[in-house]
């Protein structure tokens, strides 16, 4: 994979913007046929878990999933089938991103030590996979 020039990647999301609402839904079915697990994740599991602290950014983040998808495929082509996947790493880091996401919202009961742990993992993860993040 490689970095996506800027106007490579305005027309991918331009792509991902004109879809109409059948092709889109094709995208996604193919998807979760590619990659269940993490279509799972990224459209069920991670909304739901958002949706408690807020509804309408549970489905922004959606949007952006989809719009992600969409600017991958059209960059990169299809996504690779979940059977050329390493199962027991992608679940390891949705656990993972699973119990740093829980330690973000307010009202969920959690030691303070390990939210603090975790809060803090989550923070360092964004920085380092984003070294242009100035956080």
């Amino acid at each position: 994979m490689r970095e996506l020039p800027e106007k490579e990647l305005y027309q991918a999301l331009k792509y991902a913007k004109s879809l109409n609402e059948e092709t889109g839904r094709k995208i996604i079915e193919q998807f979760e046929l590619d990659q269940t697990a993490l279509a799972q994740m990224i459209f069920s599991i991670f909304p739901d878990v958002i949706a408690e602290e807020n509804q309408e950014m549970s489905y922004l983040f959606m949007d952006l999933c989809f719009d992600v998808l969409c600017v991958f495929q059209k960059a990169f082509g299809p996504l690779p089938s979940q059977y050329d996947m390493d199962y027991d790493w992608l679940e390891k880091q949705a656990v993972l991103l699973d119990a740093e996401l829980q330690s973000l919202i307010k009202d969920k009961h959690m030691d303070c030590k390990i939210r603090s742990k975790l809060q803090d993992r989550f923070v360092s993860r964004v920085i380092k996979d984003n070294p242009k993040w100035d956080l």
